[in-house]
């Protein structure tokens, strides 16, 4: 199973990091919009042209296996769950692990996305929107 961490606070300011831990219910509606947000994103993407004389028929289990779980306050798991005919889970293969190209097979490598780059081209946005949040919080709450 591929499993992304996003912890909110790592991704603030310094100035703001402190408030985003001791109070994580304040950025916690935007992380999980967030989340979803790129579980569409990686549900979307394009698979790659099928190889010359490819026999294995695709599924669209890869994309649909995308999941947002909240770990815990401030915290949330970007998971894909896909799983051969035997159970294993082949994810990581196809569009690597957290690490990015780490556990991408060979065959894969230059043909398929990475998961791990299709998140952290949007991390910039989480840490706009987290910002927008502790900002007007601390307006008002300050």
């Amino acid at each position: 199973m591929i499993d992304f961490k996003i912890i909110g606070y790592q991704r603030v300011g310094n100035a703001l990091r402190m408030l985003a831990s001791t109070h994580p219910e304040v950025i916690e509606d935007t992380l999980g919009e967030w989340a979803q947000d790129i579980r569409h994103e990686l549900k979307s993407m394009p698979y790659p042209p099928k190889r010359p004389n490819q026999k294995y028929i695709r599924t669209g289990r890869l994309a649909n296996s995308w999941n947002v779980k909240k770990d815990k306050p401030g915290q949330v798991s970007i998971q894909n769950s896909a799983r051969g005919d035997r159970g294993q889970f082949y994810g990581p293969y196809v569009v690597g692990d957290a690490d990015g190209a780490d556990s991408q097979a060979w065959m894969h490598e230059g043909r398929w996305w990475l998961a791990a780059d299709v998140i952290g081209d949007f991390m910039g946005d989480l840490t706009r929107r987290m910002s927008r949040d502790i900002t007007s919080w601390w307006e008002q709450n300050g």
